[in-house]
């Protein structure tokens, strides 16, 4: 075999201009199948056919990859150590991450929501963030895990799914939430309230009247219907016959509205015309949040009712309810007594309202 003839010195390699050029080394330094070995300020090395550098920084950069523009494909380390733009971002935060919502922050539901509950539908963003409402804020666990509104204080009760057993009566349209959410509201929610020997309760009911209105509203305050075909108990909802309209048509009975009497349709008391407008005396007044209707109030300003005074015998009694003030109304059956519906009540003194106003023919 012949004497293989000594390698060459390498000659000393021009600098390069740029990265690109330091990186984009032909593919003959490795061909050769030989080894070069090079020393330089960072002590970097290259090998041929899987040519792999290493500098100050640690970088690597495989021969294998690099492009055919003359430019090498980096490594994340590389471009890390480079500061290229090539380097990999930590991703962003996912949208509404961080946000505040009622009693609470939104975060990813991967990540454990401590001392509290998730709660849909609160915040921006994909559906794995929530809120993270804090148990202590909320009144206590939420019942089935991620209901909105469980829990919440409505008007004279809490919000409440409605497979829960409530001790009072489940009102609609007070509760944020699914519509499963309603407001358990007590039944007695008003103090020294007092009861109807009929219905089983206490017998210091205070005496009404025996006035004309006394008459109707104390026949009629247990009624179901207007046709009063069926009856409830005392602190019992009427849903087909409502507080407003009850006192319309007590009053009616005593001859105080006008062409209409207390056994008139329900459609006449929705749709009542007097002086060229039409009043819906089965709602109390304008004054009430969430409607715009002239009603049962309105009604008495035009027909030239006081207001102001004394509770007496067919006195129209406007009071808080559920909407808020002017929510409710109650008809005068005596001094400072009152009958109602929506819940149905007998005798109650007027002081357990919390009182708007109170109009007197």
């Amino acid at each position: 075999m012949a004497k293989p003839k000594s390698m060459a010195k390498p000659k000393s390699m021009a600098k390069p201009k740029s990265m690109a050029d330091s990186m984009s080394m032909s593919g003959s330094m490795g061909d050769s199948g030989s080894m070069a070995a090079m020393s330089g300020g960072g002590g970097a090395s290259m090998s041929g056919g899987g040519a792999s550098m290493s500098g100050g920084g640690g970088a690597s950069m495989s021969g294998a990859s690099m492009s055919a523009m003359g430019g090498a494909a980096m490594s994340g380390g590389m471009a890390d150590a480079m500061g290229m733009s090539g380097a990999v971002k930590d991703p962003e935060p996912a949208q509404g991450v961080g946000a505040s919502c009622p009693k609470g922050t939104c975060q990813l539901t991967s990540t454990p929501c401590t001392g509290g509950t998730y709660v849909k539908n609160l915040c921006k963003g994909a559906a794995n963030v929530q809120c993270c409402q804090k148990a202590a804020d909320n009144g206590g666990s939420m019942s089935g895990g991620n209901t909105q509104g469980v829990g919440a204080t409505c008007p004279r009760g809490t919000c409440q799914l409605t497979s829960t057993k409530c001790s009072g009566t489940y009102m609609v349209g007070l509760c944020p939430g699914p519509a499963n959410v309603q407001c358990c509201q007590n039944t007695s929610p008003y103090n020294g309230d007092v009861h109807n020997p009929s219905s089983g309760g206490k017998t210091d009911v205070p005496a009404g009247s025996g006035g004309k209105c006394a008459k109707f509203a104390d026949n009629n305050w247990q009624c179901a219907v207007p046709a009063c075909t069926s009856k409830v108990k005392d602190g019992e909802y009427q849903n087909s016959y409502q507080c407003a309209e009850f006192t319309a048509r007590t009053i009616a009975s005593a001859g105080l509205i006008p062409g209409l009497s207390s056994g008139a349709p329900q459609s006449a008391f929705y749709s009542y015309k007097f002086q060229g407008k039409t009043y819906n005396l089965c709602w109390t007044s304008s004054k009430c949040p969430g409607g715009s209707s002239l009603g049962l109030e309105d009604f008495l300003k035009a027909d030239g009712w006081k207001s102001g005074g004394a509770v007496t015998d067919c006195s129209v009694v406007f009071t808080q309810g559920s909407h808020g003030n002017w929510g409710h109304v109650v008809v005068g059956v005596g001094a400072n007594i009152v009958d109602s519906h929506n819940n149905a009540r007998y005798h109650r003194p007027v002081t357990n309202y919390q009182v708007n106003a109170v109009w007197n023919k």
